[in-house]
């Protein structure tokens, strides 16, 4: 049986993306998140790529997933690391030199695409605690899929107990204890989304709108109390809770808002291109960013903003599509095989992304 795509992923891959590169546009010239627009994005775009990950992701039972995940993911990680490197050392390189670099890398992963780290070992996780889930259903003679979403919830439970109580950031734990969240919460609501009639996805997408308005406008970055603790203090852990809550509202809504339209336009074509190129983008992007901000010519931030967006994408798309072209960057930039895979073998890389 042929297998399609589903374009309404691509594109929520592209809007997730592009929201990205807005934010750190955004974050150029409002460093401590203040703006409302600031604090929308990053209330939620990082889950919202998380969730995606798990959605496409709800099939994936076997190890074999992780090796591949492992070029996915890690190759780009360090490879970013070196090119940072190079960059930030330029004419004082030195082997003891990279050792630390690479080392702080490891220990601190947001000082490169941190994202991929977590995402890899996030998906470790969600591959190991299926594999126990089995296991345990078959000892207790329960449901498999209520087994797996219990193991689940109680890692994620663990993980983020641990976090709380310790401040545990080294090696990227911190992300990768609050994403494997928004990561399960994709896999799962992929079986929940099957469920839903038409007439449920358009009642959930209007009341995800109209809750999600007032969360973005109270939502403060950096851990800090949302603003309506002026009135209602919830202490430390409602501060945590608020955030996962908004983060999960703002996955629902874009991913309704994707999949209801189903807009047959030029710009959704547009999107779903974008989105079969994400991890490129994210690979780049954070260079022009940077070179944006050593060239600004410090006019209003209204006119700034658009124009570092706009500036990023025009030097990162042309990038990717020449990268494709060669297997070392294929392969190193984009976390793609070193050659092209046949057509017979990226239909069955799809059924991921697919209708069953």
């Amino acid at each position: 049986m042929k297998t399609q795509r589903l374009q309404y992923i691509d594109a929520l891959k592209g809007v997730a993306i592009l929201l990205v590169v807005l934010g750190h546009s955004l974050q150029n010239f409002d460093p401590d998140l203040e703006w409302l627009p600031s604090r929308a994005i990053y209330a939620f775009h990082m889950p919202l790529f998380m969730f995606v990950s798990g959605f496409v992701s709800w099939k994936v039972y076997k190890w074999a997933s992780v090796k591949k995940r492992a070029v996915q993911l890690l190759i780009p990680f360090f490879f970013f690391a070196v090119l940072s490197w190079v960059i930030k050392s330029w004419g004082e390189w030195s082997a003891d030199g990279f050792l630390s670099y690479t080392s702080k890398v490891i220990i601190q992963p947001d000082l490169g695409l941190w994202f991929l780290w977590a995402l890899f070992f996030i998906s470790i996780l969600f591959v190991a605690s299926r594999k126990a889930a089995l296991v345990i259903s078959k000892w207790l003679k329960t449901r498999e899929l209520f087994t797996e979403i219990c193991v689940v919830a109680v890692v994620a439970g663990l993980l983020n107990i641990i976090e709380i109580r310790t401040g545990l950031k080294t090696f990227g734990y911190h992300w990768i204890a609050w994403y494997f969240i928004f990561f399960s919460f994709g896999a799962y609501w992929r079986q929940i989304d099957a469920l839903l009639s038409r007439k449920a996805q358009w009642r959930m997408l209007f009341a995800s709108l109209i809750i999600f308005i007032p969360c973005a406008i109270s939502i403060r970055m950096h851990n800090q109390a949302p603003l309506f603790y002026r009135w209602v203090n919830l202490g430390s852990l409602g501060i945590v809770a608020f955030r996962l809550f908004v983060g999960a509202v703002g996955c629902i809504l874009c991913y309704l808002l994707l999949k209801t339209l189903k807009a047959k336009t030029q710009i959704y074509s547009i999107l779903a291109k974008i989105g079969r190129v994400t991890l490129g983008i994210y690979f780049l992007f954070f260079f022009f960013i940077n070179f944006y901000r050593e060239i600004t010519p410090g006019w209003s931030e209204w006119i700034e903003v658009p124009l570092c967006f706009i500036f990023t994408l025009a030097c990162t798309l042309p990038l990717i599509f020449i990268f494709k072209r060669f297997g070392i960057t294929r392969l190193l930039c984009l976390g793609l095989p070193f050659k092209p895979r046949r057509p017979e073998q990226t239909m069955a890389l799809e059924k991921e992304a697919s209708v069953s």
